[in-house]
């Protein structure tokens, strides 16, 4: 290995090592290296930065937003892709939480599968209390509207 000269830094961590040899310093500062001091000065001439005001941002006038549409019901049931007796069952499973009342909702294809569970839940006891038939407005992925059949049956038992 070659000798290498000894630099600033390790003349200072010499310093130390006596230092400590000594009682100067206490044992359990860690020997650290410490920065060159800088010899810089801050020249005479030199300004402060100017401080910058913030700018104001206007937001032109938005329209109010609409407010949020009521609270679905907790025993309203959604009707999907699943048998009639799974809606059949979670419709009951609603009535006995929310006062022997269930809505049954389902749109397009599903409305079938609704219809289903409407008359397994009428087998078992039910009774019909209305219905309603809708069509609900739904925008499209190419942003194109299209109308599709819904429809909600109240059930009580």
């Amino acid at each position: 290995m070659a000798k290498t000269s000894k630099t600033a830094t390790t003349k200072r961590l010499l310093k130390q090592v006596k230092a400590r040899s000594n009682g100067t310093t206490k044992k359990s500062e860690p020997l650290r290296p410490q920065a060159p001091p800088t010899t810089a000065k801050p020249k005479p001439d030199s300004k402060p930065a100017p401080k910058i005001a913030p700018k104001v941002v206007q937001k032109p006038d938005q329209p109010k937003p609409t407010p949020p549409p009521p609270p679905k019901p907790n025993n309203a049931v959604l009707v999907g892709r699943k048998t009639a007796r799974c809606y059949a069952a979670a419709a009951w499973y609603a009535a006995q939480h929310d006062g022997r009342k269930a809505i049954l909702r389902a749109r397009g294809y599903a409305i079938l599968t609704a219809i289903q569970a409407t008359q397994i839940c009428v087998e078992a006891g039910a009774k019909i209390e209305g219905t309603q038939l809708g069509i609900d407005r739904l925008v499209g992925q190419d942003g194109k509207p299209s109308n599709v059949s819904a429809i909600e049956i109240r059930l009580a038992w």
